[in-house]
């Protein structure tokens, strides 16, 4: 159960924050050393909303990140919230255990004991009570100490439906006793759990050739035979650095397979040129004409793939397979040891990729308001990963 609490809401022009004060937590602990365990007398819970409140705590989630084990986990905030699908979506983060004698806007990362990130769905740009994870992973979702994830995210979820929360589902990489713990639920709302195994990226080698050694043989065959055939029939070159105008690139959004919006094609023009880390690669045939189109990011030793586009009319000749191939044998030369394909692939490769575990906690409030949106939700947002949970009947509610 969760202790009384006052709220106290101060309103900016676009972002508000929302000061949640002590709640039942005291067992979460912390300590500026990261080593030692202590016990916060009366630990607060704050809840900054928005993109500029959230995008100010920047440094601050960084620094979280590097002191708990999830270093780079926050380094793409900005981007992520600029995507189109989490600008439809109300940005939230709670700063867990912050000190009392220090404001969410004074507090550094050694002032709290973890963060969590969430987003709100909205309609017409009103709240609708529905909070979770923009991140299947769950990697940039809960930033704190191994140790005690599991109470993080339990406390995050009672402390939402305290302040009128529907349903809430936080996705999070598992701590150290995840197997063990048990998720609480009280009057207010049930909580259950789930830990599944999670499709990561490729690790690559040294080589191409170790690299591809890993896939399937039938995987290796195409890459190679596809490539060697785009290259032999219409003189395909690899363009590690693609340079185009925006105009163009819309025009080519618009001739691919499964072309999407304008809104989204010119978010993805501007990431892609938004700096040097970002990758903005493609192949043109010999005549000129652009064939596929991939943009993502470098962080590290890894290289995350957030899109592909390919020219329509051209399915025979695998030009998704074909990228993928010269992409490859690049990254691995830029000593990159790892490529993430951001939502998952159909590609057969996908069979290679390492694994790890995430933990979906979810809670739903015991009303006739959780009980509509769990009817409601499946007309309303089909096929949408929350929907599939709060609908899940193996999954065992307390």
């Amino acid at each position: 159960m969760y202790a009384p609490f006052r709220i106290e809401v101060r309103l900016g022009l676009k972002n508000s924050l929302i000061s949640l004060g002590s709640a039942g937590i005291d067992a979460l602990s912390r300590s500026t050393s990261w080593g030692t365990r202590t016990t916060f007398a009366r630990p607060q819970i704050d809840m900054l909303r928005g993109r500029a409140a959230i995008l100010a705590k920047a440094e601050m989630l960084e620094e979280l990140c590097r002191r708990t084990g999830k270093e780079h986990a926050m380094r793409w905030l900005e981007y992520e919230m600029d995507k189109p699908t989490a600008r439809k979506k109300i940005p939230t983060l709670l700063l867990i255990g912050l000190n009392e004698d220090v404001t969410p806007e004074q507090a550094t990362a050694g002032d709290v004991l973890g963060a969590v990130m969430l987003y709100e769905y909205k309609f017409a740009g009103l709240g609708l009570q529905l909070f979770a994870t923009d991140d299947m992973t769950g990697a940039a979702t809960v930033i704190a100490p191994a140790h005690c994830r599991s109470e993080v995210t339990q406390t995050a979820c009672g402390q939402l439906m305290d302040v009128g929360a529907l349903a809430v589902l936080i996705t999070f990489t598992p701590d150290e006793q995840q197997e063990s713990t048990s998720y609480g639920s009280s009057a207010a709302f049930s909580m259950a759990r789930q830990v599944r195994s999670v499709p990561l990226g490729l690790a690559l080698g040294q080589t191409l050739d170790e690299t591809l050694a890993t896939l399937g043989k039938h995987t290796r065959r195409n890459l190679r035979a596809y490539r060697r055939r785009l290259e032999l029939e219409l003189g395909s070159e690899f363009v590690p650095q693609v340079e185009m105008e925006r105009s163009d690139f819309l025009a080519f959004n618009r001739a691919s397979m499964n072309p999407t919006t304008d809104h989204v094609v010119r978010w993805r023009y501007d990431s892609a040129h938004a700096g040097e880390e970002m990758m903005f690669a493609g192949i043109r045939a010999r005549d000129g004409q652009w064939l596929s189109l991939m943009g993502g990011r470098r962080h590290g030793d890894t290289v995350s793939i957030d899109w592909q586009m390919n020219r329509d009319g051209m399915a025979d000749r695998s030009l998704s397979t074909v990228l993928r191939c010269y992409v490859l044998e690049h990254e691995t030369a830029l000593g990159m040891k790892q490529m993430i394909f951001t939502g998952g692939t159909p590609h057969s490769m996908r069979h290679s990729f390492t694994r790890v575990d995430a933990v979906d906690a979810i809670a739903v409030r015991r009303s006739a308001g959780g009980r509509l949106v769990r009817w409601l939700a499946q007309w309303v947002m089909p096929g949408n990963f929350m929907v599939q949970l709060l609908r899940d009947t193996k999954l065992r509610w307390g």
